[in-house]
Order: structure tokens, then C-alpha cells, then sequence
């Protein structure tokens, strides 16, 4: 004789119930193995870090990095300071230490944020050498698709050393790319070829800056007008500024005064 056994609802939603947690359980298990929290950096090591950083113990920063590198991500405020304390005390190994820690964590540090982070800081040192190096690892190494904030870096790297050429070339890149250059873009490219007196490259920039409709800050203009006087073209400059409709702010014409008052002691 074959028995049939029937549940009531009732009787039922207890085991739906249980059979329904199981397999969420089972979900946020696989969900977790394949998207991993990533670890938290050791507090002791991150305030080691900030404390040293402050004194300027480059080398007391490298070596309190090195210790917890390994077992968690490097928070993104702290990226400047480690990123400079290579540079400082170690710079022939920056480029590969750099890309090797954003690899092993590469959930947390792999993307365009970090990379714009390290750039910043390593093309205002002036080691356009790792910066060229870190922008090729970051494309074919981490997979970072670059934005217009990274080339802005790399720009302002290749203008801080007074390399005009490449600025020309990343400016080629973005034009095809049909990305345009921002104010905080511009300031850096003027600043470093403030930076070497280049009074021809300033000025380029400058007009390109004011046709775009970007506000010129007063700075650019007073500065470029300090290295014109020193390679005695203020004259000059002056006339191509005022043929542009470029205003000179009263810094800038507190300046001339100086300079015309000295030039007739």
C-alpha cells in the first residue's frame, strides 16, 4: 500500500522559510569570494605614517609602508605622503613599488582617482622619468583608461621641467581624444613653464587659456610679466596681453610702474 503525505501551508512555511535562508546564504557567500572586502591598513601603522610624514622623516615613512603594504591597501589620503617618501629616499624603485602595491590591491587603489594621486605627485617633484614609466604601467599593467585629469599631470610634469615637445604631443593626444584642457590644467602647465622663464611658452598658453574663455589668474599674469621684464620684453608682452583684450589686474600694473620707475633712475 503507497502512503501519500500532504503538508498544509502551515506546516510548509517553516521549511520554505529555512530552504530560502540557505540559499541566500549560499549567495552572499559566493558574492563575497568573488568581490572580497579589501582589508583596512593597521591604525598604528597609518598614524606612524602621518607623524613622520609631518617631521619629514622620509625614510621613517618608507619603512612603516613597507611593514603593512603587504596585508592591506594604502588609504588614499596617505598615497601623497608614501608617494613622496619614495621619490625622496628611493626614487629608482618608486615606478615598479608604486604599480607592484596597486596590482596586489588592485580592487581598492586601480583606478583613475589613485592614478591622478601618484601623477600629481611625481610630476611635481620633476621625475618625469617615473612619471612616464607609471603612466605606461598604469595603461597596460593596471588597465586605467585615462581621463583628462591624468593627462592635466602629465603635463604639468612635462612642463615643470621645461619640456615643450611633450607638452605639445599630450596636447595633440587630447585634441584627438576631443578632450579640452581645464583651468586647474592650464595653471599647471603655465606654472612650470613659469617655473624655467620661458616667456614664449607662458605666453602661448596664456592666449590659448583666454580664448577658451578660461579665467586667467592674476598670478600667470603678474608672474609672466615679472620673467618678461627679466628677458627685457615687457614692451612686447604688454602689447600682445592688451591686443588679446586681456585685462592686467593691479598687481600686474603695480609691477610696470616699478619696472618704468627703475628703468629711468
Amino acid at each position: 500500500t503507497t502512503e501519500i503525505y500532504t503538508l498544509s501551508l502551515h506546516d510548509a512555511l517553516p521549511i520554505l522559510r529555512i530552504d530560502g535562508l540557505a540559499r541566500n546564504s549560499k549567495q552572499q557567500k559566493k558574492q563575497w569570494v568573488e568581490n572580497p572586502q579589501p582589508r583596512v591598513f593597521d591604525a598604528r601603522l597609518r598614524k606612524t605614517i602621518e607623524a613622520e610624514a609631518a617631521s619629514g622623516k622620509q625614510d621613517a615613512v618608507l619603512k612603516a609602508w613597507r611593514v603593512g603594504r603587504s596585508s592591506a591597501p594604502t588609504p588614499p589620503e596617505l598615497m601623497k605622503p608614501v608617494v613622496q617618501a619614495l621619490l625622496d629616499v628611493e626614487p629608482e624603485v618608486a615606478a615598479n613599488e608604486i604599480v607592484e602595491h596597486l596590482q596586489r590591491h588592485a580592487v581598492a587603489l586601480s583606478n583613475s582617482r589613485i592614478a591622478c594621486e601618484v601623477l600629481d605627485v611625481v610630476a611635481r617633484a620633476g621625475h618625469v622619468r617615473t612619471m612616464e614609466d607609471l603612466w605606461e604601467a598604469f595603461q597596460t599593467d593596471l588597465h586605467i583608461k585615462p581621463t583628462y585629469q591624468m593627462y592635466e599631470m602629465l603635463i604639468g610634469g612635462f612642463a615643470s621641467v621645461g619640456d615643450e615637445k611633450k607638452v605639445a604631443e599630450v596636447f595633440e593626444t587630447l585634441n584627438k581624444s576631443r578632450m579640452k584642457l581645464t583651468a586647474r590644467g592650464y595653471s599647471l602647465t603655465i606654472k612650470g613653464f613659469l617655473k624655467n622663464n620661458m616667456v614664449n611658452a607662458v605666453l602661448k598658453h596664456l592666449l590659448a587659456m583666454n580664448k577658451q574663455g578660461i579665467h586667467i589668474p592674476p598670478f600667470a599674469i603678474v608672474q609672466f610679466l615679472r620673467i618678461s621684464c627679466e628677458a627685457s620684453r615687457v614692451a612686447e608682452a604688454c602689447h600682445t596681453l592688451t591686443d588679446a583684450s586681456i585685462v592686467l589686474p593691479p598687481e600686474a600694473v603695480a609691477l610696470l610702474l616699478e619696472e618704468i620707475g627703475r628703468a629711468h633712475v
